[in-house]
C-alpha cells in the first residue's frame, strides 16, 4: 500500500509524457528536377523576352522554387528536367546504389551514367540517392487576355486591362531502393488569375479579385510593362498559395512536442530555421485511446489552437512562444502546423446611430505577417465597399484601413483606423420632377472591436466607432442637359456599430 501511495505522488510530481511528447519532424533532403514548360508557354516566354527583355521562364522558376523550398529541408538541384522518364531515372538510381555497395570508389568515379536514352552525372545520381524525395514543378496553364473598355477617366479613350492566368502542378516522388520503382508522394495543383489596368497601379498589392477594391495611382506605362507587372503579381500570389499547400503535406508539415506552458503561452522547439514565422497557426494535439471494431487504438485529437508570437532564432534560443487562443495546451501534447495565407472576408452589418440607418459592408482582410511575411504580429490591412441607406439618400463608400489585434485567450480587442471615400446619392425635385443627385465626401473612422476566436478560419466580432466625414452642403444633378446644384445640408459623420464574422479563405 505504501509503495502504491508513493508511486501515486511521484506520478503527480513527474507526469509521464505520451508518445507525442517525443515526436518532432526530422529534416529531410529533397532533389529538385528542372521545371517543365509546355511548348505554348515556351513560345510565349520567348516572345516576351524578345519584346521586353523579361525572362519569364527564369522568373517563374525562381519564384516557384522560393515558394516550395523551405528552410526545414535541404534541397539538391540537379541538371535533369522533370520531363525525364521517372521510371528510368529510379532504375538508374537503384543501379548506382547497388554498385556503391560493391565498390563505392568505382561507382563514383564514373564520369556519367547511361540508362537507355538518359545521361546523368554521377554527382547528380549521388544527390538523388541521398535524398528522401524528388520534386519537379510543371506549368499546366499560362494564358494572357487583353480587354478594351470605354474609359471612366476624365481623359476619355479606352481602358486596357491585362489578365494573366497561371496554373501549376508540383509532383513529389520518392525512389524505392529495393525495387527501383518511383513512388508518388503527392501532387499539388494551384492556380491564380491576376488582372491589372494599363497605367493604373494598385496602392495596396491585394490579390485579384480583392485588388478591384484597392485604390490606384495613374502612371505612364506601356501594355508590355503592364503585362510584366501583372505576371509578377500573379506569380507572387501563386507562389504564396503553393507554399501554403506544400506545408499541408503530412511528410513536410511541422510538428513538435510542447516543452512547457506558462499562463497563456506554450513553448515548443520550432524556430525560424524551421520556417516558423510570426502568427503561424498550429493546432494542439494529444493522443487518445479509442475502441474501433473491438480493437483499442490510439488516435490524434485536437484540443486547442495556438499562434506563434516570439519566434526563436534557432541559435541561442531554440524554444518559440505560442499564444494559446482556444482550448488548452500542456506538456505531453504536440503542436501541428495549420498553414494559412491569412487572406479572408468579413461580411458586416452596419447601424448608424442618430440616423436610424442600416447598411452592409464586405471587407477583405489581409494579414501583414502571413500574407506579406512581415514580422508584425496581428496587424491587418482591410479594404472593401460599404453601403448605408439613410432616410434621405444612400452612402456608397470605399474603405481602406488598418487594425491590430490583442488576444486574451479567445477574446480579441481590436483597435482600428479606416479611411473612406464616400459617394452620397439622393434625389432633388425641380419643377415637380425628381432628379438623381450626388456629391462626395472624405473622412476616417477610429473604432474599437471585440472579437471571439473560434478557429484560425472563423471568428465573430462587433465594432463601434465614430465616422468623421466632411459635410455635404450641396449636391449636383443634371437638368435639361446641363449640370445644376442644389443646397443639401447633410452630415455623414456619426457613431456607427458593425457586427459580423471573419472567414479566412486562404
Amino acid at each position: 500500500m505504501f509503495k502504491f501511495i508513493l508511486f501515486f505522488f511521484i506520478s503527480l510530481l513527474f507526469p509521464t509524457k505520451n508518445a507525442l511528447a517525443d515526436v518532432k519532424y526530422r529534416k529531410k533532403s529533397i532533389t529538385y528536377l528542372k521545371m517543365v514548360f509546355p511548348q505554348g508557354v515556351r513560345k510565349l516566354s520567348d516572345n516576351v523576352d524578345f519584346l521586353t527583355g523579361f525572362d519569364l521562364d527564369s522568373f517563374l522558376e525562381k519564384k516557384v522554387r522560393e515558394a516550395v523550398e523551405m528552410p526545414r529541408f535541404d534541397y539538391n538541384p540537379v541538371g535533369v528536367s522533370g520531363s525525364v522518364d521517372l521510371k528510368t531515372l529510379a532504375s538508374l538510381v537503384k543501379q548506382y546504389v547497388d554498385e556503391v555497395k560493391v565498390d563505392r570508389a568505382k561507382a563514383e568515379a564514373k564520369m556519367d551514367w547511361r540508362f537507355k536514352d538518359l545521361v546523368i552525372t554521377a554527382e547528380d545520381i549521388k544527390k538523388i540517392a541521398e535524398s528522401a524525395y524528388i520534386y519537379y514543378p510543371e506549368i499546366t496553364n499560362f494564358s494572357v487576355t487583353v480587354v478594351f473598355l470605354p474609359s471612366t477617366r476624365k481623359s476619355g479613350g479606352v481602358d486596357t486591362s491585362i489578365s494573366v492566368n497561371i496554373g501549376l502542378r508540383v509532383h513529389y516522388w520518392r525512389v524505392d531502393f529495393n525495387t527501383g520503382e518511383p513512388i508518388k508522394v503527392a501532387d499539388l495543383s494551384v492556380s491564380h488569375i491576376e488582372t491589372v489596368k494599363v497605367g493604373l497601379i494598385d496602392i495596396v498589392p491585394l490579390p485579384f479579385p480583392f485588388s478591384l477594391l484597392s485604390p490606384t495611382v495613374e502612371v505612364p506605362e506601356t501594355s508590355l510593362q503592364a503585362f510584366v507587372r501583372c505576371s509578377e503579381q500573379a506569380i507572387y500570389w501563386l507562389s504564396r498559395k503553393l507554399n501554403k499547400e506544400t506545408r499541408k503535406i503530412p511528410d513536410f508539415s511541422l510538428f513538435a512536442p510542447v516543452d512547457s506552458v506558462s499562463f497563456q503561452n506554450a513553448f515548443a522547439p520550432l524556430t525560424k530555421k524551421d520556417g516558423v514565422y510570426v502568427d503561424s497557426d498550429f493546432e494542439v494535439v494529444e493522443e487518445v485511446e479509442v475502441v474501433r471494431d473491438g480493437n483499442l487504438q490510439r488516435e490524434k485529437k485536437r484540443v486547442g489552437w495556438v499562434r506563434a508570437r516570439d519566434v526563436a532564432d534557432g541559435k541561442e534560443n531554440v524554444l518559440s512562444s505560442f499564444q494559446i487562443l482556444s482550448g488548452s495546451a500542456s506538456v505531453g501534447q504536440a503542436i501541428y502546423e495549420y498553414p494559412l495565407l491569412g487572406i479572408g472576408l468579413s461580411p458586416l452589418g452596419v447601424y448608424v446611430l442618430g440616423k436610424n440607418a442600416f447598411g452592409f459592408s464586405l471587407l477583405a482582410n489581409i494579414s501583414f505577417s502571413r500574407a506579406f511575411s512581415l514580422a508584425l504580429s496581428e496587424f491587418y490591412l482591410f479594404a472593401g465597399p460599404e453601403i448605408v441607406l439613410p432616410t434621405d439618400g444612400a452612402e456608397l463608400s470605399g474603405i481602406l484601413g488598418l487594425k491590430k489585434k490583442f488576444y486574451i485567450r479567445s477574446v480579441g480587442i481590436n483597435p482600428e483606423l479606416s479611411f473612406g471615400f464616400m459617394r452620397f446619392a439622393t434625389e432633388i425635385k425641380d419643377q415637380g420632377i425628381a432628379y438623381p443627385a450626388y456629391n462626395y465626401s472624405l473622412g476616417l473612422r477610429p473604432a474599437l472591436g471585440l472579437e471571439w476566436f473560434f478557429s484560425p478560419r472563423f471568428s465573430v466580432y462587433i465594432i463601434g466607432g465614430y465616422k468623421i466625414f466632411t459635410p455635404i452642403d450641396e449636391v449636383y444633378y443634371e437638368y435639361e442637359g446641363y449640370e445644376k446644384t442644389a443646397v443639401k445640408n447633410y452630415n455623414p459623420s456619426g457613431f456607427s456599430i458593425s457586427a459580423g464574422f471573419d472567414f479566412t479563405i486562404w
